[in-house]
């Protein structure tokens, strides 16, 4: 976090772990989505066309702070977050820039993941399910965290559960 690619990307890397955003909606979002008065991230999100109000918890807030203070480079542009090569630019909607700063910060804290292990952007949302599964978060809450219009689009991640799968079991012996 000692240049301002570094703010940006740790900005960025805190808003999708700790509030399970998805790409497209950190890509999109925009200055005015920060409400810094009521202490709160307002968006309209890229897939579902839902509004979106999150609390803007302490360590985020602070982590956009510092990119935009001392990382974001002084530009025309509304989007909280952009390049940092000429042009500056918002990134592209369908870009794959992301995941590519999530690889560059994986590689770069030594970080050995298995060929079979997705590694984009999206499996932080799904660790963050996973972790609030572990922490006996009800499914609605998980639903509405990460967006979902019903509790069945958050089923998906119930496999990752595996503590709750073995109370589930049948025993063959019955």
């Amino acid at each position: 976090r000692g240049n301002p690619v570094g703010k940006r990307d740790y900005a960025i890397l805190m808003l999708i772990t700790r509030y399970g955003l998805r790409s497209a909606d950190v890509k999109t979002m925009k200055l005015c989505d920060l409400h810094w008065t009521e202490n709160v991230i307002q968006i309209v999100q890229n897939k579902t066309g839902n509004p979106l109000k999150l609390p803007l918890l302490r360590d985020v807030g602070w982590a956009i702070i510092d990119y935009l203070q001392n990382g974001r480079p002084p530009c025309e542009h509304s989007e909280v977050f952009l390049t940092s090569t000429i042009p500056i630019r918002p990134f592209g909607l369908h870009s794959c820039a992301l995941n590519a700063i999530l690889a560059k910060r994986v590689w770069q804290a030594g970080v050995k993941i298995s060929a079979e292990v997705p590694k984009g952007m999206h499996s932080l949302r799904h660790t963050l399910a996973s972790v609030m599964l572990a922490n006996d978060v009800e499914l609605p809450v998980i639903s509405s965290v990460l967006g979902h219009l019903t509790s069945e689009a958050t089923s998906v991640y119930l496999h990752i559960d595996i503590a709750r799968l073995r109370d589930c079991a049948l025993d063959p012996e019955e």
